[in-house]
């Protein structure tokens, strides 16, 4: 998919010190051919004089339901006689649906292409044909109904629902109990289709994954592009049900087209050599695009469009250096982002000798001549030592003994120094167990919240969003950085200690909607997906980092017993425990393969619990684990 081979080989041979090769393969084991969805010209022309003499009949501004009945047109297949579109001289166009289907109409009453439901329908026919597609979304909204739209339309023609192994419904139980019922429960729609994207659990995941692979399993599957992303689940067609997507990013918010790498990516999968012959690949596109005969072949809408799509060959992205556009943006306009600051916090942790070394070493610097690692590496900590002055105990903090286990971990040293002073003493220590660290832990993360936790990357700036407000046709921040951080602060340790306990997701996900004040068009229970998948791990590499300064300072004093249990502490927020034997116990049960979540854990440990010995009897972390293991495979 790389097109910039070359520049990557001399800037790993410049910072490596070693020779770098390019493998420039663009030969591919697979037959496809692509297609995109297309609709006669004339029949859009008939529809859209209806919905002139309808909107002239109109009593209001916008279409009403009844307006919006009845358009309805037949899509066509237009494909090229080469994979890679370069030229309109071989294109083609076959029927691909029987039958009309229905297009939407915009409040200003204008055609769009229905990519939902048109790709429910081309997901039925398909899988009538026994082609097992997979259609690609760009929401994880869509999908649900995309996947019931083509179920739909395999109920109607008497297609039977596939029945599911003993190992995939087991894994779809454990994913009830994990969620709080069975109604939360995705992957599934109809009995017949698939369903996958990036908030699934563990085990809903597993199940689909393995329905969809077997011979006698499900007859397509809807995805985002997760499943493109190196998931190897083959098809013999895909479907791209829409080639833009909505993005809120700057102030550039609305609907945006993919990035050529991705649609071809999402390609990629059908006709997977060593799995089908050939493969057939069908692009939705966002917009309706029509097509006419003229003397010179055909006449198509928005040809430029499908030709910068399919137009490319697959090595057509360009690999750019994040760290080179992060700077730019704060010597342009400052630390206006989250992404800014947390790259500043974490900047002004390291020795400047060694940041210069490293940004020296970037891409964008060897790439680009006249780049001054120095004076980024400049930029960067005054920035970030002036974010840290914000903090009242600065001067009062020993910073130079913390800066290098800062830049080991990736914080400022600030932050190291801060949780260093406030430790508790030697004498108090000396008497702490499992639960006292842990609530030590927990509480410097809270008060240091987005200094030990990326938001964005955490998937907290997703649950709980920064508070914007509309000016001027653009979003404008309401709160600053550090009333949003606030928000946060104030809600977590109730969300970490429900997560901790063992309350299913469902539950987590409710408590966070209800803090936001968010309305109904936002899932409670994807909120607490996002928080069990993306937020749970980022808190625990907080936790991680405060555990490791404690044990800097205070390792003398830590008792044997809590000593032993230290690498724990961090595995419990990730995975949801509040003991430490709670985590030992999942980690023998995850051999299972899914079937006993957190939430099932929790209830197990109770049948073992009362037979366990005291710490204080066990020689050591091995010794404790194979214990637990011994009792519970003895029930």
């Amino acid at each position: 998919m790389v097109r910039n081979g070359k520049q990557l080989a001399d800037w790993l041979g410049a910072a490596t010190s070693r020779p770098a090769e390019v493998l420039e393969l663009p030969w591919k084991p697979t037959r496809q051919v692509r297609g995109v969805v297309v609709y006669e010209s004339a029949e859009i022309d008939k529809l859209r004089q209806t919905l002139d003499a309808r909107k002239q009949a109109s009593s209001t501004g916008k279409p009403r339901k009844a307006d919006k009945t009845g358009i309805e047109a037949k899509p066509v297949g237009l494909f090229c006689h080469t994979q890679v579109w370069a030229t309109d001289s071989s294109f083609a166009k076959f029927p691909i649906l029987p039958v009309p289907v229905p297009l939407s109409v915009n409040n200003h009453w204008g055609i769009t292409a229905n990519r939902n439901q048109v790709g429910g329908s081309l997901l039925g026919a398909m899988a009538r044909a026994k082609m097992r597609p997979i259609v690609f979304s760009q929401q994880i909204g869509w999908t649900a109904n995309i996947a019931a739209a083509g179920s739909a339309s395999l109920e109607s023609e008497g297609v039977a629902e596939v029945k599911l192994t003993e190992e995939e419904q087991a894994l779809f139980d454990a994913a009830a109990l994990e969620l709080g019922s069975a109604e939360h429960v995705e992957g599934l729609s109809g009995g017949r289709i698939g369903v996958h994207h990036g908030l699934l659990l563990w085990p809903e995941r597993a199940a689909v994954e393995a329905a969809f692979r077997r011979a006698d399993g499900l007859l397509g599957l809807v995805a985002t592009p997760t499943v493109a992303q190196g998931i190897n689940l083959p098809a013999e067609a895909v479907v791209i049900a829409g080639d833009d997507r909505w993005t809120g990013d700057m102030n550039e918010g609305g609907m945006q087209p993919l990035a050529v790498h991705e649609l071809l990516n999402a390609a990629g999968r059908a006709g997977r050599a060593g799995h089908y012959a050939h493969g057939i690949v069908i692009d939705l596109p966002g917009k309706l695009l029509t097509v006419s005969h003229s003397e010179r072949g055909y006449a198509v809408t928005h040809l430029d469009h499908i030709m910068s799509l399919f137009g490319l060959p697959d090595q057509c992205l360009d690999v750019v250096d994040p760290i080179t556009q992060v700077i730019d943006r704060v010597q342009s306009v400052g630390v206006d982002a989250d992404v800014s600051e947390y790259v500043v916090r974490r900047a002004a942790g390291v020795p400047e000798e060694q940041l210069v070394r490293i940004l020296a070493a970037t891409l964008g610097n060897i790439a680009a001549a006249g780049r001054e690692a120095a004076a980024q590496a400049s930029l960067l900590r005054s920035l970030g030592e002036s974010l840290d002055e914000e903090q009242e105990e600065f001067d009062e903090l020993d910073l130079d003994a913390w800066r290098e286990f800062a830049s080991q971990v990736g914080v400022s040293p600030v932050v190291a120094a801060s949780t260093a002073a406030r430790t508790p003493t030697e004498e108090e220590v000396a008497s702490w167990g499992f639960q006292d660290l842990l609530e030590f832990a927990l509480n410097e993360v809270v008060r240091q919240l987005f200094a030990l936790v990326n938001p964005s990357s955490s998937g907290l700036a997703r649950i709980l969003p920064r508070a914007r407000v509309r000016r001027n046709s653009a979003d404008d921040d309401a709160e600053t950085f550090r009333e949003w951080e606030d928000r946060w602060r104030a809600i977590l340790p109730d969300l970490l200690d429900a997560w901790m306990s063992g309350e299913p997701v469902s539950n987590i996900g409710t408590r966070v909607h209800t803090h936001r004040g968010a309305d109904g068009r936002v899932n409670a229970v994807h909120l607490g997906r996002r928080f069990a998948l993306h937020s749970a791990s980022s808190l625990a590499h907080g936790v991680s980092v405060v555990v490791r300064v404690f044990q800097g300072v205070r390792e003398g004093a830590v008792p044997s017993v809590l000593s032993s249990q230290l690498p724990l502490v961090s595995g419990c927020i990730r995975e949801g425990f509040d003991a430490p034997d709670k985590l030992l116990l999942f980690w023998h049960l995850r051999r299972f393969g899914g079937v006993y979540p957190r939430v099932a854990v929790h209830a197990e440990f109770e049948g073992i619990r009362d037979e366990l010995p005291s710490w204080t009897d066990v020689g050591d972390l091995d010794e404790r684990r194979g214990h637990i293991r011994r009792l519970w495979d003895a029930r």
